[in-house]
Order: C-alpha cells, then sequence, then structure tokens
C-alpha cells in the first residue's frame, strides 16, 4: 500500500511538470557585449601571453590608405620573458563603417628574450582603414 501511494504521488507530479509545458519556445537571444566596438583594443593577446608580450604603442606606425597605397601598420612588440616565444599574428582590415574588408593570415614568428619585433601588415584593398591585430601563441 505504501508503494502504491509513493508511485501515484510521483506519477501525479510527473504529469504536473508536463502539464506546464508552455509550447514551443524561440530560440535564445544574445546579450548586449558591454565592450562598444569604438572601445574594443586594436591589439589583443591571447590569454596567459599577455603577461610576457609588450607592445609600444608610442612607436606603432600607421600610414593611412591613399589612391596609391592601402593601410600599412607596424606594431613593435617585445618578450619580457627571459626566453623566446613563438607566436601566431593576424592582422585584420575594416572599412570605415567597421566592416571587415580582409586579413593577412596569421604569420608565426619568434620572439627573442627581451627583444623587439616589428609586426607587420598591409591592407589589399584601399578601402580599409581601420585595423585589429590578435596575437596568440604559436604552440
Amino acid at each position: 500500500m505504501k508503494n502504491a501511494l509513493i508511485t501515484l504521488a510521483l506519477s501525479g507530479i510527473a504529469l504536473g511538470f508536463a502539464g506546464c509545458d508552455s509550447g514551443p519556445r524561440g530560440p535564445a537571444g544574445a546579450r548586449p557585449d558591454p565592450i562598444v566596438s569604438a572601445a574594443y583594443p586594436n591589439i589583443t593577446v591571447d590569454g596567459s601571453l599577455a603577461k610576457f608580450i609588450a607592445v609600444d604603442y608610442d612607436a606603432i606606425v600607421f600610414q593611412a590608405p591613399t589612391t596609391d597605397r592601402p593601410l600599412f601598420v607596424q606594431v613593435p612588440a617585445r618578450s619580457q620573458a627571459d626566453n623566446e616565444y613563438s607566436v601566431q599574428y593576424n592582422f585584420e582590415f575594416f572599412s570605415a563603417d567597421r566592416v571587415k574588408v580582409g586579413e593577412t593570415g596569421y604569420k608565426t614568428i619568434t620572439i627573442p628574450s627581451r627583444r623587439q619585433v616589428q609586426l607587420t601588415g598591409n591592407a589589399i584593398t584601399s578601402k580599409a582603414t581601420l585595423w585589429r591585430l590578435d596575437i596568440r601563441s604559436a604552440r
């Protein structure tokens, strides 16, 4: 008798949950990004690599596009570690309205211990007026 009451109670609970279904649900929407595109950094460094790679922002060379040549950018990056790092870097290029118009593709470079290297990128279209650099570990 006790088992029958438990079974009956569990059946009632299960039917109660089934009755709560309100029908088909729409897909979940994306939440807004708290970092607006104007505040998004031009240079991003992947995870743990961020504490070992430094950029001299004052020495970045940026040549805006002209009728003769597309955008050019050169970023000095330095390893702050006692060992060398192999990294990959990719420049992305955007039009004035922030539409992606190209990228360099990831290139691999070894940054010697406590030395500076120049990371360079050229756009392939004169529509590119903005840039972003992504640096990640080459492992």
